[in-house]
């Protein structure tokens, strides 16, 4: 009983916070002149804590901070789109980008036309090469495709010119091995192994793709983050969700309820 209404203290707690106007401001400020106002995102970092309650035990300066963090980006926090999210790593709260969001971030510099990742399995028909003229052929195999062999992400620049990066299984071994996260048995590694291969190609690619400086400073941070054996969350599936998202009253109600006229 002390701990749901520690809990409940808690969550009312950033939720006053999240609602003062001087927090909403400097989220405003620090969003990107994408299209998005600041109830929007204060709606996404509410859907952030209803999902997984283990942020309200974070302390109260690396949650807003990590909020910041995914506002300067413009990026969903909640983990329900998949572009990024607000992970519990002890007492702290850190940032991750996601699958998504990475590839978000490349489509907004405006020079991208299209961006996309794949696995290869030992079954697949692959070649490549780098160069002065570099290709890429990968023709999927129709039966039993064998154990993943390589992954590859590909974006084509508006204008032609198309930039690919490949890593390989002993690249995936010695980014895993890097990893300290990956010896968890609970580990995207683990759990979602063909993802992971596909995201560590995005963020490859991304290094070198016309990210803007705040981008370009993310990918960094991630990269040190999963080092440290921050989670390299995949998808809202690598977390424990909760259902307890009915509303209570007040400012996270009008929220929630604001979020389901925005969907409809």
């Amino acid at each position: 009983m002390g701990e749901i209404v520690t809990r409940e203290a808690a969550e009312r707690s950033v939720l006053a916070a999240l609602n003062d106007k001087k927090v909403q401001a400097q989220l405003g400020a620090a969003l990107p002149g994408v299209g998005i106002r600041p109830e929007t995102f204060v709606r996404w970092c509410v859907t952030a804590l209803r999902r997984q309650p283990a942020l309200l035990k974070c302390n109260r300066q690396s949650l807003l901070g990590a909020m910041v963090q995914a506002a300067q980006l413009g990026l969903d926090p909640s983990g329900a789109t998949g572009q990024a999210y607000l992970v519990p790593f002890g007492a702290e709260c850190t940032f991750v980008i996601g699958y998504r969001g990475y590839v978000g971030l490349a489509y907004r510099s405006g020079q991208i036309a299209s961006i996309d990742a794949h696995v290869v399995y030992e079954g697949d028909t692959f070649d490549y090469a780098y160069g002065l003229h570099p290709k890429l052929n990968h023709t999927p195999t129709e039966g039993e495709r064998g154990a993943l062999r390589a992954a590859y992400a590909i974006a084509r620049i508006k204008g032609g010119e198309t930039v690919f990066v490949v890593v390989t299984a002993p690249d995936i071994a010695r980014i895993k091995t890097s990893s300290a996260s990956a010896r968890s048995k609970s580990s995207p590694w683990t759990t979602h192994e063909a993802s992971m291969w596909q995201k560590s190609a995005i963020r490859q690619l991304a290094k070198l793709l016309p990210l803007s400086t705040e981008a370009m400073g993310a990918v960094s941070r991630d990269d040190d983050d999963d080092e440290r054996g921050i989670p390299p969350i995949i998808s809202i599936d690598d977390f424990t969700v909760t259902d307890d998202v009915t509303p209570a009253g007040g400012a996270e109600a009008s929220s929630i309820e604001q979020d389901k006229k925005d969907n409809a």
